[in-house]
């Protein structure tokens, strides 16, 4: 990322914390009125009581979460793809939208609940996952760390192979709902004898966590050629991500601070 890519980054980065104190201040605005009221109706333990004050911990949890991965992105931004960026803020603000609508919507039941001093009706059905919840916020900046010299790191091959893929590898701009994938892949060359005598290798360019998985098994498969070399092979390995190893084994342990 350029100097005025990691500029506008961190610029929206600091506007979008500041619309979020005017949402904390509406926020605790209907929520304590929600709460006093049914602290009138129903009284101090009660569950609608209790649900007011639930919203709000919950609220604060993830805006938490949300100020933490702000300062992450703040505190990396000359390491992370500008595009990247930009894609995990607008998931991130959407999340923070889904979020708000529940915590209105719950805030109204409670209302009607003591507006008609029936209990039940201050039930709200949650079809989200809060981002104090999910983890894989976290595992996308990573992720957007990610370089080839930790899938070099990680994978534990020899330097002979990866000297000998240096000028064989090209990187191509992918996102995964690409639909055309036949950029991606390994071309292979064969001798007369039909022996395996070179091939070349077409990855992701490693701006996240999921290009960084396609490289890992990519790669897995190169050096199953490599070790190949001058032999009669089949085109018969299987790609197969395995995002827990590599988020378990590496990303948890080079990155303590983000998990």
């Amino acid at each position: 990322m350029n100097k005025i890519e990691k500029k506008d980054i961190i610029d929206d980065i600091r506007n979008y914390k500041r619309q979020n104190i005017e949402e904390v201040l509406r926020m605790a605005y209907y929520t304590l009125s929600s709460y006093l009221y049914s602290l009138m109706t129903f009284g101090y333990q009660h569950e609608v009581t209790n649900k007011a004050s639930n919203i709000w911990n919950s609220f604060i949890s993830n805006l938490r979460e949300e100020r933490k991965l702000m300062n992450l992105l703040i505190k990396y931004a000359s390491q992370i793809d500008y595009n990247e960026t930009n894609i995990f803020l607008d998931d991130l603000d959407d999340l923070n939208e889904q979020q708000i609508m529940y915590y209105y919507e719950a805030l109204d039941s409670i209302d009607d609940a003591c507006d008609m001093k029936e209990a039940w009706r201050s039930n709200t059905r949650k079809d989200i996952t809060f981002l104090s919840e999910d983890i894989s916020y976290r595992e996308r900046l990573c992720g957007m760390l990610i370089s080839l010299n930790d899938i070099i790191s990680y994978m534990n091959y020899p330097d002979s192979f990866w000297e000998y893929m240096k000028s064989r590898t090209t990187y191509v701009e992918y996102h995964d709902d690409y639909d055309d994938k036949a950029d991606i892949g390994i071309t292979l060359s064969h001798d007369f004898e039909g022996k395996l005598s070179d091939f070349k290798l077409t990855i992701p360019c490693i701006t996240n966590l999921y290009n960084a998985l396609i490289a890992i098994d990519y790669y897995r498969k190169a050096y199953n050629y490599y070790l190949q070399l001058g032999k009669q092979v089949e085109d018969n390995a299987d790609i197969s991500l395995n995002k827990e190893s590599f988020k378990k084994k590496y990303l948890s342990i080079k990155y303590p601070q983000i998990f």
